[in-house]
């Protein structure tokens, strides 16, 4: 019974001595993050962050996962992470896990103290599964608030919608949006993107970000501040444009409508069938066009190209205000209804 007593209290021991396996604790870190990703050494294609604990310090490589942060190339980030082990990782993962705590700052871009007249780019949204999502790298969705109205695009398709903004307070309400074409991927992206704009209850701005929160105070979108394109020298493609009957439609598949601000005053540009030219004036967000004048060819396809040619060309003369938000020029009638959306053709 003394010898069985013995080994009991020897076995207790033992257990209480040796360290329980996973009993590393959760830690909090402040991470720079530098401005370009490099190649990995040792890793074969795969490009890394380059971090630093230390501002004074060199950047080291980083080839693992942060989650919840969307990394942008061309900005400088601080923030806050949580590292924590991860019991029995696969053989060819790590045994840390970090996850996003905070943005702390993003420098590179302009910083803005106000929500409205303002170019605002999403750099991640809260999915319906309640995951933050980074938007999709070859998508841009954008945010544009001015005198109530609200608008950009999704990502694939471009929206307005109004907004009552009092204080940190926002409401956003009405919002519609054109009806393109969207892969699987993007159109969902979109489609919680423009939900999550009507769950806004209020937002913050902190330098060149932007976080808007639902009722239960959490972040549900964040933008950065972006720098919109000129009006002058940039070659614009058209996307849409008001028929003259209430309704803004597509440009017909197969035809090609551009516009050229030329620094000479006048604009030039294809109407699906003919060249265009026409002198414009503008002083501020005010532009006015026209009258136009083009060649004279006739074409007969696709069906409906001289219409859409008449219609486009009779939107430009009617403009009355611009507003550019990123890859995008929205030109606007006296009512501030759309005459017609243009992207950068570079861009698409």
């Amino acid at each position: 019974m003394k010898l069985r007593s013995f080994l009991g209290l020897a076995l207790f021991i033992l257990v209480i001595a040796v360290p329980i396996a996973g009993a590393e604790k959760a830690t909090e870190k402040i991470w720079h993050i530098g401005p370009e990703m490099a190649p990995c050494t040792g890793v074969l294609s795969q490009m890394c962050l380059q971090i630093k604990e230390n501002p004074k310090e060199n950047y080291t490589q980083f080839s693992g996962e942060i989650e919840g942060f969307c990394y942008k190339p061309g900005f400088e980030y601080v923030i806050k992470v949580k590292e924590e082990p991860v019991s029995n990782p696969p053989a060819d993962a790590s045994n840390k896990k970090w996850t996003l705590i905070d943005v702390i700052s993003k420098t590179g871009a302009a910083t803005a103290s106000n929500l409205e007249r303002v170019s605002w780019s999403l750099d991640s949204y809260l999915s319906r599964a309640g995951k933050t999502e980074c938007v999709l790298n070859y998508t841009e969705i954008t945010a544009l608030f001015e005198l109530g109205r609200v608008s950009g695009n999704g990502g694939c398709n471009s929206y307005t919608g109004s907004y009552v903004a009092d204080g940190n307070n926002l409401t956003i309400s009405g919002v519609i949006s054109t009806m393109m074409f969207c892969y699987d991927n993007i159109s969902t992206q979109e489609s919680e993107y423009l939900m999550n704009l009507g769950k806004i209850v209020t937002y913050n701005i902190s330098g060149n970000l932007l976080r808007m929160m639902d009722s239960n105070r959490t972040v549900i979108l964040t933008y950065s501040v972006t720098q919109p394109l000129p009006l002058v020298g940039t070659n614009w493609s058209m996307l849409n444009y008001n028929n003259g009957r209430e309704a803004l439609v597509g440009a017909l598949t197969g035809t090609e409508v551009t516009a050229l601000f030329n620094a000479d005053g006048n604009l030039t540009g294809t109407a699906g069938c003919n060249n265009y030219k026409a002198s414009y004036q503008v002083d501020g967000g005010i532009l006015k066009i026209g009258p136009t004048a083009t060649t004279r060819k006739q074409c007969a396809e696709p069906e409906g190209i001289m219409e859409q040619e008449k219609d486009y060309l009779a939107a430009l003369e009617s403009t009355a205000s611009y507003r550019i938000d990123r890859q995008q020029l929205w030109l606007f009638f006296k009512n501030d209804s759309i005459a017609a959306i243009f992207e950068n053709a570079a861009a698409l």
